[in-house]
């Protein structure tokens, strides 16, 4: 939660507490995770990032703007213009970091004071597709409130799943404490123990650890004071919970005691914001610039080893995780990845060496910075190649990141729930499993994303936790773009049932099924054109997400040449002289439908015209009555002296453009710079052999309206061919400078990283091209002293054939079987 989220949830338990008896949050204001603005400014101040005076300034702007509790921040659009002001005054005067001021954008929600990326110039890829009806792939199996329909000053936070024999749990935290529920049962759910902790009003979490005998063991943490009560860390031994299915633990039985054996306070107070748990390690962490993550090894499961801490300027460290055997350059690493909130990045450190080390982690990269965002959580999908970033500021809601090169994490998309547009909500915390991201979406409830594209997101399924908790098929609430509802969710039990926790509603027990079937085989067609480049194309396959192509050159493995293509046809200009054999996979959330394989022979050298008759012993001087007219008179009577206009000289090309001549050359630019990256210095001839990337732009930069797109994904091999094609969508071709601000980065086709045309003529060449010769005013030139042709003219020949196709893919090794 960010910022205004306190304010929001107090205000949502206010709401309430005409029938719950609520009490309302005593001395919480409207803080930034548990702590007010001035202990966030104070921060930077000690990090000499901020002047007392400016911290004094903010804190007035806060207090003259708002009302007279100088904490209520910058809830009135007029507060967020009076900072928004200030902000911008300070880094123009160079008394402040422009890094600075967007942290404190950031917490005050105010939006991006000078825009990054695709987010605030061009908008966003926006609400992911919809087909399905009702909830789609999720089923509702069964939902409990252990503390019952009486809110009794309480809402229901983190929520973890253990395994413990053959029986099943969700570990629920609240307002009071953990919940232990039973769900072997998923739609007779109960609650087996209820353990009071102290602190933790808003914010508590729960992670589990198994040692190496197969023990469990639950680690619960909390952050806020409760009354002056303390939030401390509980550990607790989970092998008194029965494992046999067929005697459980009976309701409230309380099976766990306090205790050595049982569970026990370890103190720690204030740590918990978020909890996790990976590799043999313990992540406390606390969304606090000073205060970061506290890390501990856990080889003594009752007593965990403090290890190292994790903080900084614009290091908050709201949330972090682990994952292990990752492909690094060929060699598996260990993970820990950092949301770092108002930092507005992801933190990725080589983690393999810390139980050894037992030191901080080396830092591989960071994702790009999209200023304006919260950076709350993320994912690593199954494959360990995309990351999925959660942004609780509700700017784009779900950044995706390709980590496939970890010194470089992209933004190839960003995305938000089918709704968006007609009702506005946040996603807070999404969970990867196989080919599928689920989210739990604030007031959207619990939903259900097909990311097997990462390129482009369908949501497949939803369970209104928030609006129609009771599944009577009638909502019963409204999504206003608040922090209420669905909080967290666990999608690691061994029966593959999930478990999500929704902050007013209690627990549900969700299951997923299949949204579609796998996709069939598509059928591949091959041609190689004159030049031995090589065209696939194929049909449309229902339900496919993707195609991807694969190919194989003389007998080797295949490889992968494309993925993530949203066309039916793929053009491969690198095999040339080399036989290849090629196969075309269309995929899903639910696998991959795989053609089969067809072959594509290098064409043998073009027949001479005809080869019988090359070496004719001796030309005719009297010419072959082919297309002589009239055929009866060799030379035409008497060739005037103003020749008819057959070939000018040169001849007038067949359309490639009105405007290139021999001498224009064109501006080429990479589709999307980023950090320090330097454009490329080249030009295209007005035709060129290989197909380039095709950017399209519309609106204007400076009425803020300026977009890109990239459609169908097409590589041209000629200026005409780029400018035909975006004007043909009602657009235009993307200028240098446009492509160099980043309105193009992240629209997809793997064109980030691809040379493409651009508007421009380079500077090396006339601006204002000279006309070809007009052929109606030649130079007078003497009839040739050779007979006239005897054959039609030769025509100058065509650019190549366009084909429509994606961008191709760094080649990679593909091991799954057809």
């Amino acid at each position: 939660m960010t910022m205004k989220d306190i304010f929001t949830v107090a205000a949502t338990l206010f709401f309430f507490s005409a029938s719950c008896g609520f009490r309302g949050f005593a001395a919480v204001g409207n803080m930034l995770m548990g702590n007010s603005l001035g202990q966030y400014l104070s921060d930077l101040v000690s990090f000499d990032s901020l002047t007392l005076t400016q911290m004094d300034d903010i804190l007035d702007i806060a207090e003259n703007t708002t009302s007279s509790n100088r904490f209520d921040m910058f809830e009135t659009e007029d507060s967020k213009n009076a900072l928004r002001v200030y902000l911008r005054a300070e880094v123009t005067a160079s008394n402040m970091e422009e890094d600075t001021a967007e942290m404190i954008a950031s917490i005050a929600s105010l939006g991006a004071l000078y825009p990054t990326e695709q987010l605030d110039l061009v908008g966003f890829a926006g609400p992911a597709e919809k087909s399905y009806a009702g909830n789609g792939n999720l089923v509702r199996l069964g939902r409990i409130q252990p503390r019952g329909t009486n809110m009794n000053n309480n809402i229901y936070v983190g929520v973890w799943g253990a395994n413990i024999g053959s029986r099943e749990y969700a570990l629920l935290t609240s307002s009071h404490g953990l919940e232990i529920i039973d769900v072997t049962d998923p739609r007779s759910p109960f609650k087996v123990q209820d353990i009071e902790m102290s602190g933790g009003y808003l914010w508590r979490d729960v992670a589990t650890h198994t040692d190496a005998s197969g023990k469990v063991y639950a680690y619960v943490a909390a952050q806020d004071v409760d009354n002056g009560k303390a939030s401390n860390l509980f550990v607790l031994d989970l092998s008194r919970l029965s494992g046999d299915i067929n005697s459980p633990n009976a309701v409230n039985s309380n099976p766990i005691p306090s205790g050595a054996n049982g569970y026990k306070d370890l103190g720690n107070s204030g740590f918990g914001h978020t909890v996790n748990v990976g590799g043999g390690f313990l992540f406390l962490n606390v969304a606090n610039m000073n205060r970061g993550c506290r890390v501990y090894d856990l080889s003594n499961p009752m007593e965990p080893t403090f290890t190292f801490k994790h903080s900084g300027n614009g290091r908050e460290c709201h949330d972090s995780s682990l994952h292990e055997n990752v492909n690094v350059n060929g060699q598996l690493k260990t993970l820990w990845i950092v949301s770092e909130g108002t930092g507005m990045i992801e933190s990725i450190f080589d983690f393999s060496d810390v139980k050894t080390s037992r030191s901080a982690p080396p830092l591989i990269s960071t994702t790009p910075r999209t200023n304006g965002i919260y950076a709350h959580s993320s994912t690593l999908s199954s494959d360990k190649r995309f990351l999925f970033q959660t942004d609780e500021n509700n700017r784009g809601d779900i950044y995706v990141y390709d980590v496939t090169n970890l010194s470089q994490p992209r933004l190839i998309n960003i995305f938000q729930y089918a709704e968006e547009s007609s009702s506005n909500a946040m996603p807070h915390n999404c969970h990867a499993r196989g080919k599928y991201l689920y989210c739990a979406y604030y007031e959207a409830g619990y939903l259900a994303f097909d990311i097997s594209n990462p390129y482009d997101v369908a949501e497949v399924g939803r369970v209104e936790t928030y609006r129609d908790p009771d599944q009577t098929g009638t909502n019963v609430r409204k999504i206003q773009g608040q922090y209420r509802g669905a909080w967290n969710a666990y999608v690691g039990l061994s029966s593959g049932n999930m478990l999500v926790s929704d902050m007013f509603a209690g627990l549900f027990i969700v299951k997923a099924d299949s949204p579609y079937s796998k996709p069939n085989a598509p059928d591949v067609s091959v041609e190689r054109n004159v030049d031995n480049g090589v065209t696939l194309t194929w049909n449309t396959v229902a339900n496919a997400r993707a195609y991807a192509v694969e190919r194989s050159i003389g007998g080797q493995p295949f490889v992968k040449v494309a993925e993530f293509l949203t066309t039916t046809s793929y053009f491969d200009d690198s095999v040339r002289s080399q036989n290849a054999s090629y196969r075309v996979r269309a995929i899903n959330g639910e696998g991959t439908g795989v053609s089969p394989i067809v072959e594509s022979a290098v064409l043998t050298a073009s027949p001479t015209n005809p080869p019988t008759n090359q070496p004719t012993p001796r030309p005719s001087v009297a010419p072959t009555p082919l297309p002589t007219s009239p055929p009866s008179n060799a030379p035409t009577p008497q060739p005037s002296p103003n020749p008819t206009p057959l070939p000018s000289n040169p001849p007038t090309p067949v359309p490639t453009t009105a405007a290139p001549t021999r001498d224009v050359t064109y501006r080429a630019a990479d589709g999307c710079l980023r950090n320090d990256e330097t454009q490329v210095d080249t030009c295209f001839t007005p035709v060129i052999e290989n197909g380039r990337a095709v950017n399209c732009c519309q609106g204007q930069l400076s009425s803020f309206n300026l977009e890109c797109l990239r459609p169908n994904c097409l590589l041209a091999t000629s200026f005409l061919e780029a400018t035909a094609h975006c004007e043909s969508k009602g657009m235009r071709l993307c200028s240098t400078q446009e492509l160099e601000i980043g309105v193009c980065c992240g629209k997809g086709c793997n064109f980030d990283w691809r040379v493409g045309w651009t508007a421009d003529i380079c500077d090396n060449t006339p601006q204002t091209p000279e006309p070809t010769p007009s052929p109606t005013t030649p130079e007078p030139t003497p009839p040739p002293p050779t007979p006239p042709p005897t054959g039609i003219p030769e025509m100058p020949s065509t650019p190549y054939p366009t084909f429509e196709a994606t961008a191709g893919f760094q080649s990679v090794d593909v091991d799954e079987p057809l």
